[in-house]
């Protein structure tokens, strides 16, 4: 079983957030990470999000399946062939670190622009290889 770890971070929600004056923002974004780790099993296709991921997205917990399907489905359709292509390349590559960029569907409807990246931890010789951001 090979398993992947990351996370996603993603922009500020509103145009609120945006207007924040400098400073302010800062000290906004040193106390709130819009971030959600992941952590996917190659062998079953398995994909399991933390706590934040609903209150990034949207999803309540038992609205996530937790199998890669249920999140390609929301990857915007122009990104998703590009994103599933860099992970491949870079899983048979077995490069250490990579990371991406694309769009995942809100529960609203609405895209957020997700920054993905893992890197591999753990023995990286064989199946039982984990990674973690």
């Amino acid at each position: 079983m090979m398993n992947l770890r990351g996370s996603h971070a993603c922009k500020p929600r509103s145009a609120r957030d945006s207007a924040l004056s400098g400073e302010a923002r800062d000290r906004l974004l040193a106390r709130v990470a819009f971030e959600a780790t992941w952590q996917r099993d190659l062998d079953s296709e398995a994909l399991t999000w933390d706590e934040h991921f609903e209150s990034i997205f949207g999803y309540r917990r038992s609205e996530v399946v937790p199998h890669v399907s249920w999140w390609r489905e929301r990857v915007h359709p122009e990104d998703l062939e590009r994103v599933e292509k860099a992970v491949a390349d870079a899983i048979q590559g077995g490069e250490y670190m990579w990371s991406n960029e694309y769009r995942f569907r809100r529960k609203d409807g609405t895209w957020a622009w997700s920054a993905r990246a893992a890197s591999r931890a753990g023995r990286g010789d064989g199946p039982s290889a984990r990674s973690a951001r």
